[in-house]
């Protein structure tokens, strides 16, 4: 229409501009996919050097850095076949109440739950009760990723003791997972 009426020369000025104006778009908007791009590229590097530095060699020797790691992250044991389900985790939680000498009166090893989680594993509870100081639960509390077969607190309650203020009533329910 109005692109028509125009001159031979200004259509060709007019469909050049247009196509430069797309080249400069273009060329604008690659530097910036290529600055995101090297910016993605170092951080991929980076996240690379880390993950490097912290899993074992081909030969199985751990780094400073590796063993370091390795003693400040809790160690979970997959659940294997017990003649009693949850002994293990039993006898070792029994152990860390007697370590941190905490006088339990009430200690359950609860059925074991139905269902199955999406790993196949069900979970196995241990119900406690007991008197402490509050420096004894806060210090069970800490120790208890030290058991390999830990889970996961179900239950925690401290309970201030009105004739004792120092002695505390503890009920504590911890679980585990049997295969």
């Amino acid at each position: 229409m109005i692109f028509n009426k125009l001159s031979e020369k200004d259509q060709k000025t007019i469909k050049v501009g247009a196509l430069l104006m797309a080249i400069i778009l273009a060329c604008g908007s690659m530097n910036i996919l290529l600055k995101e791009y090297s910016k993605m590229d170092k951080e991929l590097s980076d996240a690379r050097g880390i993950l490097k530095s912290v899993t074992p060699k081909d030969d199985g020797k751990l780094t400073v850095k590796q063993a370091g790691l390795y003693k400040t992250v809790p160690v979970f044991k997959a659940p294997e076949k017990e003649a009693i389900p949850g002994e293990n985790f039993q006898k070792m939680f029994m152990e860390q109440l007697k370590g941190l000498k905490i006088k339990y009166t009430v200690l359950n090893l609860m059925p074991m739950s139905n269902k199955e989680n999406a790993c196949g594993f069900k979970t196995r509870n241990i119900h406690c009760k007991g008197k402490c100081s509050f420096a004894q639960a806060v210090d069970l509390v800490a120790k208890l990723y030290e058991n390999p077969w830990f889970v996961g607190i179900e239950e925690f309650k401290i309970d201030c003791n009105p004739k004792n203020r120092r002695q505390m009533d503890l009920a504590i329910t911890v679980s585990t997972y049997i295969k």
